[in-house]
């Protein structure tokens, strides 16, 4: 739940889907830290990385960003 709820804080699911660098800056979170908050997203089913490295939103997860229409 912590997890989720740091995330969330922090708009996370707003920046993606981008690679662990670029979201580290976003959220100004060291990439380390920024890396094992996505790995505990993406066991939780939330976020997954694409062939190309990128973090995205699943379709669970889709609904956790500003912009969903619900």
């Amino acid at each position: 739940f912590y997890t989720l709820q740091a995330a969330n804080q922090l708009r996370l699911f707003d920046f993606l889907p981008n690679d662990v660098h670029h979201l580290s800056k976003c959220i100004d979170l060291p990439e380390a830290s920024t890396f094992k908050l996505l790995r505990g997203l993406q066991e939780m089913g939330y976020i997954e990385i694409d062939s190309t490295h990128r973090w995205v939103c699943t379709n669970k997860g889709s609904f956790l960003q500003s912009n969903h229409p619900y």
